[in-house]
């Protein structure tokens, strides 16, 4: 994910605008694109202030967002403590001890 351009830099190139220049030759006198300098005007317009906007996908959603009150429920539980994830999965779930139900093929086998 891109870095946004500093809040200097956004009210420098918004002053600009506002003194008349052009929103292409403001760009091209701070070095950004043309549409960045567009969309820093267009954004001190709508809200007012040249602060960008936040990145990423809004919070609370994901693959796990369905399990999010059974997990701190486990961690507040069993603490942060990573051993006790292999006792709780064995007692949960019945897996091996590393969290994951093993197969282990006899010696015989294995010599073949």
């Amino acid at each position: 994910m891109g870095k946004s351009y500093s809040s200097d830099l956004r009210v420098r190139i918004y002053g600009a605008i506002e003194d008349g220049v052009s929103r292409r030759a403001a760009a091209r006198r701070f070095g950004v694109s043309a549409s960045t300098s567009v969309r820093v005007a267009q954004r001190m317009s709508a809200t007012g202030s040249a602060a960008p906007a936040r990145q990423g996908r809004p919070p609370g959603g994901g693959k796990l967002a369905a399990y999010a009150a059974p997990l701190m429920r486990w961690v507040e539980e069993n603490g942060d403590n990573p051993m006790l994830g292999g006792q709780a999965c064995r007692q949960a779930w019945g897996c091996g001890s590393s969290g994951f139900v093993v197969e282990v093929p006899d010696q015989a086998r294995l010599q073949r």
